[in-house]
Order: structure tokens, then C-alpha cells, then sequence
């Protein structure tokens, strides 16, 4: 019985042992599998980040480097920006240099950045200068070079989104034709001081418009001044010693709306016409509303943005491109038509 009893103890050791042995075994089982499902979990997160990084890496990413959103302009500029970018599933970076003379450093660390294009607007001949190197340099590296509004002075760049800003003056010119009565004066602000490439193109294009009609010789400079009072009395002396009609012709906002407070103020809507070019501010929209601008040209602001993603889009792609030049929608306010 002594022998029993160890051998039933040895049995009954020796089944406790299996049993561990198969508690163990189970957990091991259980302990596999989990590190199976972490190891399969961890796979699929690196496939998922693997193929996050190659559709970033595929992503066209453009840099705009354009002036602040503070100015209205901008700001619709930059809200079609946006939009077209969202639809088009580009990677966009925008910045606003605090002073545009910083410009030409912005646009050199483009060269640093890791984007396919860059959106850029210069506004002076000078700038043009010094940027010219970096610009070269730049599109060397296989960065595509987009200038918006002001067009370029170089040929350092892949495409320009913007108006025909002779075209503009031209289409002025055209106005004044239309409607031109014999005698009429044609008065237009002699700059105090050398403007923006902008202002120069729509000047240039509505003088030789003017020329080729053959109504040059009627234009009538009156004598601009940075002083506002100095400057509004002038142009109300000359608006008084117009014995017949005439038309005045401006080119930007500012001046366009000052013109038309004037001519309100002093009652001279029955033999001026005022044409102009600018944006569609609420002041603006009055005074058409009003009569006192009789045509106003005005280009699609949103729409520039729009086309510089559109340029980006195309060429980073390698698609052929339709032109380098990609003029900006303009519209046309006219008192006699409803718009």
C-alpha cells in the first residue's frame, strides 16, 4: 500500500504537472497570437503611413508668395486661391511679406523649400532686377515660376496669370469713340510721380487707341499732387472751365471714386462722363447706380486665383501648356446695360 500510495502520488504529481504544462501551453497559444494580431497590426499601420507618405510625396505643392490679404484685392485673390487648390487637390503654403521690399528674400528661400511651384507678384522694375538671378536659379531646380498681376520683366518664369492691362486701356480708348461728340475734352490725372508697371501698360494702351481714332490731341492733363485738397481743387477748377462735355478717364479705384465724389459734389453730371477701371467696391456700386460712372471695368479678382492653381496644375503635370500667357476674366459695368 506504501507503494500505491507513492505510485498514486507520482501519478497524481505527475498530472498536475501535465496539467501545467497544458496551462501554459494555452497561454503560450494565447500570448502567440497576440503578438500575431500586433505584429499584422503594426504591418497594416506601415503600409497606411507608407502609402499617407508616397500621396504626400505625390502631392503638387505650390508656394504663393503674394501681397496681404489686408488689401481687398488680395484677399479675393487669395480666396480663389484657396477654393481652386481645395478642388484640385493641391498642397498650398501661402506668405505675405510684412514690407514688399522684403520680396526678393522670400522668393530666394523658394529655393530651399520642397515645392514643385511658386505663385509670385514684383511690382517694380527694380525688384524685377535683383530677383531676376533668383528666379533662374529657381526654375534650374525644377520649381515652376507662376507671376500673377503685374506682369513680368523677365523670362525667367512659366507662366503669367493677370489682365491684358493694355487691352484695359485700349478697351477704354474704345469707350471714349463710341460716344464722342465733336469738341468734347478728354481729361485724364498726369501722374505726380512714376507709377507701378500696371498703371504704365494702361496708360500706353489707351493713348495709342487714342491715337489710332485720332483724338489724341483732345486729351487734356490735369495736374495730380499727393496733397488731397490741393489736388481736388484743381480738378474742380479744370471741371469748371469746361465750356463743352467731356469725359474723364481713370485708372484705378482711388481715383476713379475721388473723381466721382467730385463730380456729385459739384453737380457736373450733365456734361461729364466718368469712365474708370478698378474694383467693385460698395462706393463704386453707387455711383453707377447713381449715373456718375457711366462705364467701369473691372477684372475677376478670384479668378486670378483660380488660374494660378489651374497654371500650376497643368505644368507640374507636364501638360502642354495653352499659353504662357493666361489672361484674368474682365467685366464691364455700363449704366445703359444691366449687368
Amino acid at each position: 500500500s506504501e507503494n500505491k500510495g507513492a505510485k498514486t502520488g507520482y501519478l497524481g504529481k505527475e498530472r498536475e504537472c501535465m496539467k501545467t504544462n497544458s496551462v501554459s501551453g494555452e497561454r503560450k497559444g494565447i500570448l502567440a497570437a497576440e503578438i500575431l494580431i500586433c505584429i499584422l497590426i503594426l504591418a497594416s499601420a506601415t503600409v497606411i503611413y507608407t502609402k499617407k507618405r508616397e500621396e504626400n510625396k505625390s502631392t503638387i505643392r505650390v508656394a504663393a508668395i503674394l501681397g496681404s490679404e489686408k488689401i481687398s484685392f488680395w484677399e479675393e485673390v487669395r480666396k480663389g486661391l484657396r477654393q481652386a487648390a481645395k478642388e484640385q487637390g493641391i498642397l498650398l503654403t501661402e506668405y505675405t511679406p510684412e514690407d514688399e521690399a522684403n520680396f526678393p528674400d522670400l522668393i530666394e528661400s523658394a529655393y530651399y523649400m520642397d515645392v514643385n511651384a511658386i505663385a509670385i507678384c514684383i511690382y517694380e522694375s527694380d525688384m524685377w532686377e535683383e530677383c531676376e538671378p533668383i528666379l533662374k536659379k529657381i526654375r534650374e531646380k525644377g520649381i515652376k515660376v507662376i507671376v500673377t498681376d503685374t506682369p513680368p520683366k523677365t523670362e525667367d518664369y512659366d507662366a503669367y496669370i493677370g489682365l491684358d492691362n493694355y487691352a484695359v486701356g485700349q478697351k477704354m480708348a474704345e469707350n471714349i469713340y463710341e460716344n464722342y461728340t465733336e469738341g468734347q475734352s478728354i481729361l485724364i490725372r498726369k501722374p505726380a510721380s512714376q507709377e507701378n508697371l500696371v498703371l504704365e501698360r494702361r496708360r500706353e494702351g489707351f493713348y495709342d487707341k487714342l491715337e489710332e481714332y485720332g483724338l489724341k490731341d483732345q486729351i487734356v492733363y490735369i495736374p495730380d499732387t499727393n496733397d488731397e485738397i490741393e489736388r481736388i481743387k484743381e480738378v474742380k477748377e479744370y471741371l469748371q472751365q469746361v465750356k463743352n462735355s467731356a469725359v474723364v478717364a481713370t485708372f484705378t479705384t482711388n481715383t476713379t471714386t475721388e473723381m466721382a465724389e467730385i463730380i456729385y459734389s459739384g453737380e457736373y453730371q450733365n456734361n461729364i462722363r466718368l469712365i474708370g477701371f478698378g474694383e467693385i467696391t460698395d462706393k463704386v456700386k453707387n455711383y453707377i447706380d447713381e449715373g456718375i460712372i457711366d462705364m467701369f471695368l473691372a477684372q475677376d479678382n478670384q479668378n486670378i486665383g483660380y488660374k494660378i492653381i489651374y497654371a500650376v496644375n497643368s505644368l507640374c503635370q507636364g501638360k502642354e501648356s495653352h499659353e504662357k500667357n493666361w489672361n484674368v476674366d474682365l467685366l464691364s459695368y455700363d449704366e445703359s446695360k444691366e449687368n
